[in-house]
Parts: structure tokens; C-alpha cells; sequence
């Protein structure tokens, strides 16, 4: 067999994901439980990530290598036909993984006897390697990848617990690939030792993910969905806010998936609840739902009013504001005050002109024809 050979250089997606205050688990538990939540956490990490990143090993385009060793997982991937749905499944994995650490594990209870269980910080980076190929059964292979990028990426890693939300971390180039989708980011300036003084890191703090690869043959799965449906009813029991969009979510997969009539009414209950449990709420996916929910009473005012909070505190929810322009543009055509026909014809505007790329073809053409008819100040729908 010949030896490695750097070929040269490709994207690539990375992620790490460490367990949170590990130390402090190890310090506060019996050898045995620690080493079986570790394990756990391990299985879970290496479940999923084959999962959601599973390659064709022939492929000598592709490449995927899963690692996890004591607290730690790492997930390298090349697979250059799609670096978006790499960015929004790397998301859709860790959320998921996150979830089955909270939902489908056992409560871990400490000598303080407050129970816990365990929590992942993670990074996410997409960037430039260099990868090394060997020769197997004829064919040359990409055997490794290298590169200051996987520095990048563990150093976004270890800014995870600075974060507030979910303590997933995108960098810049990988958050940028993650435009359009109902995925809602804060911003923070992280130090990143021995890398550079600061970086613009951000955290992703509620999203929307239709992609979670679930399984209900699986264990880990059918714990995770019965924790959440039946916490669903009562949001509080789910723990912390970024457990709530992860429960719309799951909701909405089941929703796609299931024929039975009762099931859909069922889970649409259950989303509903979610969203209207709290007159304060600040979560962008859970004012999407409640929005959605009035454009199906026709509400459309009502709608319009969270979908304008949405846009005014996350404009990165680009889903709000294509939906903003539709709910304006309905209200107009009942007769509504021109300041709303005004609206839909600017936001629209801005979408054509400037935003383009994040249209869909259907989009496009309802948009241009919302500016047209605006334009020439006709009523709508006339």
C-alpha cells in the first residue's frame, strides 16, 4: 500500500462537542457513574453523527471521520456538493444530540442531591483544509484532513460556555451559510487563545430544524419524543428555553411523518401550547408559531404584529420576514390602511433588489407582482 500523500487542499465542515463541567461531574461522582454518563454520552455522539453524516466510503470526493475520546466528540466532513446543508445539519445533529442528553438519559443526582444531567458546549466551523490520500482496493481515497481551520473550529468550541442559549457556536464563515433558514443567532466577541484577539462568534439560539433525524425504533429516540410530548403540555418541564424550540421542532417532524388524523391534531395541540404558554415570550420560533397559527384564524394584523417583532429583534429569521410580506399584503386586500400595502410593497422591495438568492421562484413572482400593483396604486387583489 502507498503511503499518505498531501493532494491538496478542500472545505471542509467541523464540529467539537465537549461535555460541560465534566471536571466537576468526575469530581462529585463514584468512578462507575461517571464512566457509564461519559459512555453515554459517547454512544449517543457516535450514533447520531454516523447518522446524520454518513458518506459513501468509495467516494474519493468525500470524507467523514467521527471521533470520540473521554468528554470530547469531533465530526470532520468533505462533502462539496452542498456546504449549507452541511452548516444546518451540523445544527440539526447537536440539537438533537443535546436533546437526547437531557431527555433520554437518566437524571444524575449529585450529593447535593440536585439532580442534573449532561450538557454539550459545542463549535461549529466551516473552512479550508488540506487532505492527504492513500490508495485502497484502486482507488485513492482522502485518508485525513489538516489545517489551521480545525484549530479554528476548537477554539470556537471552547467559547461555547460563554454562551447563553443553546451553547452551540457558529463562526463567522459557517454562519453565513446558514442564511434563509429559520435559525435565529446571537452575536458575541469571544478571545480566541493562541488563534487571534477576538472573533465574531455566534450562538445559535432558536431555530426551526424540519431535518432532525429521528428514528422511533430507536431507544434514545422514543425517550427523547415521549419526554417532549408529554412535557409539551406543560413547558416548564422542559427545563431550559432552548428545550422549547427543540420540542417544536420534534413536534413538527412527527407532524410531517404521521397519516393518522388524531396524531397531527394531536401534535398541533401540543405546538400550540408551546407557543402560547408564556405572555412574555421572546423566542423567535415560538412567535413564528403563534403567527402562523393567526394567519389560519386570518388574523392578519394580529399576525403581522409578531411577525414585525421577529423581524425588528432577529432580522437574521428570514423566514419572518418573507411571511411578513404576505400577511401585509393580506391585510391590505381587506381593506386595511394603506400604511400596511406600503409596508408589504417595501419589504418586498428590499427582497427583490437586494436579497434576491433567498427567494424561492413562486416567491418571486408573487413579490413582483405585490410591487407592481402597489406601484400603481391600484387595490389589491383588483
Amino acid at each position: 500500500m502507498l503511503p499518505e500523500q498531501v493532494r491538496g487542499t478542500c472545505d471542509a465542515l467541523l464540529i467539537f462537542a465537549d461535555v460541560i463541567d465534566s471536571s466537576k461531574f468526575s469530581a462529585v461522582l463514584e468512578y462507575e457513574t461517571y464512566a457509564e454518563r461519559i459512555i453515554e454520552f459517547q454512544g449517543h455522539f457516535d450514533l447520531l453523527a454516523r447518522r446524520y453524516f454518513r458518506t459513501d466510503a468509495a467516494d474519493e470526493k468525500r470524507y467523514l471521520a467521527v471521533n470520540v475520546r473521554g468528554d470530547e466528540g469531533t465530526v470532520f466532513v468533505v462533502a462539496p456538493d452542498n456546504p449549507s446543508d452541511l452548516v444546518l445539519r451540523a445544527v440539526s445533529f447537536l440539537y438533537h444530540l443535546k436533546g437526547r442528553l437531557s431527555f433520554a438519559g437518566p437524571v444524575v443526582t449529585t450529593p447535593g442531591n440536585a439532580p442534573s444531567r449532561i450538557g454539550i458546549g459545542a463549535g461549529v466551523h466551516f473552512g479550508r483544509v488540506a487532505y492527504a490520500t492513500k490508495v485502497e482496493t484502486g482507488r485513492s481515497l482522502i485518508s485525513r484532513i489538516e489545517g489551521y481551520s480545525i484549530n479554528y473550529a476548537k477554539r470556537v468550541e471552547s467559547c461555547s460556555r460563554l454562551g447563553h442559549h443553546s451553547q452551540i457556536l457558529l463562526s463567522q464563515d459557517a454562519v453565513r451559510l446558514l442564511e434563509g433558514q429559520p435559525i435565529a443567532v446571537s452575536h458575541l466577541v469571544a478571545p480566541m487563545k493562541g488563534i487571534q484577539e477576538t472573533a465574531d462568534l455566534y450562538e445559535v439560539r432558536a431555530a426551526l430544524l424540519s431535518g432532525l433525524m429521528m428514528d422511533p425504533s430507536d431507544a434514545g429516540d422514543e425517550a427523547m419524543i415521549s419526554t417532549i410530548t408529554n412535557g409539551a403540555s406543560d413547558p416548564t418541564a422542559l427545563g431550559d428555553p432552548w428545550t422549547r424550540t427543540l420540542a417544536m421542532s420534534v413536534l413538527d417532524v412527527l407532524l410531517a411523518r404521521t397519516p393518522v388524523a388524531q396524531l397531527r391534531t394531536d401534535y398541533r395541540r401540543l405546538q400550540l401550547r408551546l407557543a402560547w404558554y408564556g405572555s412574555a415570550e421572546r423566542d423567535p420560533v415560538l412567535l413564528y408559531a403563534r403567527a402562523k397559527h393567526l394567519s389560519q384564524k386570518r388574523l392578519f394584523s394580529h399576525q403581522a404584529r409578531y411577525l414585525r417583532e421577529i423581524a425588528q429583534s432577529h432580522p437574521d429569521f428570514v423566514p419572518a420576514r418573507k411571511r411578513l410580506v404576505e400577511a401585509c399584503w393580506a391585510l391590505a386586500k381587506t381593506g386595511a390602511e394603506r400604511d400596511d400595502l406600503a409596508f408589504a410593497r417595501d419589504v418586498a422591495m428590499e427582497f427583490l433588489e437586494h436579497f434576491d438568492r433567498l427567494l424561492t421562484p413562486e416567491e418571486r413572482k408573487k413579490y413582483q407582482a405585490i410591487v407592481k400593483s402597489a406601484g400603481r396604486g391600484k387595490k389589491p387583489g383588483k
